[in-house]
Parts: structure tokens; sequence; C-alpha cells
């Protein structure tokens, strides 16, 4: 009995020291409250054409929000928070919300995930590691993607990301440009071992104060005209109101 103590703790002490005590150095890719409004066309893993619109509101103060829209039909809005995240599904007003594990799901038939915009709202990144390229970025949470790697440091115009059954997804940036102050990758290309596509940015711009958005504020003054949706014996992650 005393032996297996002994084991049980020295495998606690070298699971904390491998993962428990790593610091989490946020890189978000905004710094200030904006709102950024994007398109995405691509030919995803069914091989037929499909579209995403987003409009993501960065706020500091509150949590991130997109307003997600799959080929001119399906509608929802997304919640990031570092802590939580959860959707609502629109008109319907459904609201479900996200365990971590969800965030490796993709975005109706797009190739983009959950994830995706999970980093792009927090930027949660793993200290660099001395003995690590500074060019390769470990994700902190990410479910689905492990590392990124970069071609150069400033204003980079390649990238890939290796993450979960050995997915690889290779980025080429071909235009950066500067919105209201801000440099922010324009126009990238995106493809992996089923899918491809064009990304870019419409229009974005700096909001004064933290960005709110209305639907979100509408939505939760009136809870009680939500319909909560939940998956049987998966753990929840957001506490209802």
């Amino acid at each position: 009995m005393h032996y297996r103590f002994f084991f049980c703790v020295i495998f606690l002490i070298l699971f904390l020291n491998g993962t428990g005590f790593s610091q989490v150095c946020p890189q978000p890719l905004l710094s200030d409250p904006f709102v950024v409004s994007a398109e995405g066309r691509f030919i995803n893993r069914e091989n037929s054409r499909t579209s995403i619109g987003l409009v993501w509101k960065h706020s500091q103060a509150a949590p991130d929000s997109f307003e997600i829209t799959v080929a001119g039909k399906q509608s929802y809005l997304f919640v990031s928070h570092p802590d939580y995240r959860y959707m609502i599904f629109l008109p319907q007003k459904v609201k479900r919300e996200l365990a971590t594990h969800h965030l490796k799901d993709f975005i109706g038939n797009t190739p983009l995930r959950f994830d995706d915009l999970d980093l792009m709202a927090n930027g949660l990144f793993l200290c660099p590691d001395s003995g690590k390229s500074p060019l390769i970025f470990s994700t902190a949470f990410s479910q689905m993607w492990y590392s990124i790697r970069l071609n150069q440091k400033e204003q980079p115009t390649a990238l890939e990301m290796r993450g979960a059954g050995r997915e690889i997804r290779k980025i080429e940036i071909q235009k950066w440009k500067n919105f209201d102050g801000t440099l922010l990758p324009a126009v990238i290309q995106v493809q992996d071992a089923h899918s491809r596509g064009t990304f870019w940015i419409r229009s974005a711009y700096k909001k004064a104060g933290h960005v709110t958005d209305p639907l979100l504020e509408k939505l939760e003054s009136q809870n009680s005209a939500i319909r909560f949706y939940r998956e049987g014996k998966i753990p929840l992650i957001l506490k209802l109101n």
C-alpha cells in the first residue's frame, strides 16, 4: 500500500510540473476594442462550395462575440470567454452551452472550427520556451491545434498549424492592411488535406470604450425568452442565469 501511495505522489508531481504550472502568455490578435467584418469562401471536405460571414466584436471588458452566417442560411451567435463559451441559434433563440471539447467542431459545413475563433478572441498561448524557436507558438487550451509555426516574426506571410489527428493546415497571408491604426492579415489562403479557400476582411474599425453586442445584450436581458439546449452527460461550463 505504501508503494502505491508513493508512485501516485510521484505521478502527480510529474503531471503538475509538466502541465499544471505552464504559464499562459496571452497574445490576442487585437489589443483594442474592435469590430471586424470578414468573409470566407471555400471548397469543403465534401468537395462542395460553401461560405461564411463573420462579424467579430472584440472587447476587453466583455466576452468576445461572433455573429456567424453559414452559406447564407444558418445564423447564430458564438460567445467566447477564457472561462466559458456558448452559442445562440437564431432566429429560434436557442442557447447551447459549449464544453471545451466542442471547440474541435466544424462551423457548419465550412473548414473552420470554433477553436479558430476562440484563438482569435483570447490568444491563449504558452509562454515561449527558451529551448524552442521563437517562431513556434504552443497553444494553451486549444482542443484542436497544438502548435502554430510562423515563417517570420513580423508580418508573417506563411503559417502552419498542427493539431489533433495529425491534421496540418497551411495558411498563406497574401496581404497585410492597416485598419484604423492596427495591422491585420487582410487576405489569406487556407488549405488542408480536405479543403481549401480564401478568407478576407471586409472592414475593421475601433470602438470607443468596450464593445457590446446589441443582439447579445437584448437576448440576455430577455433571458426568460431563451430556451436552453443541453446534451446529455456533457459537462457544462457556463452557469445559467
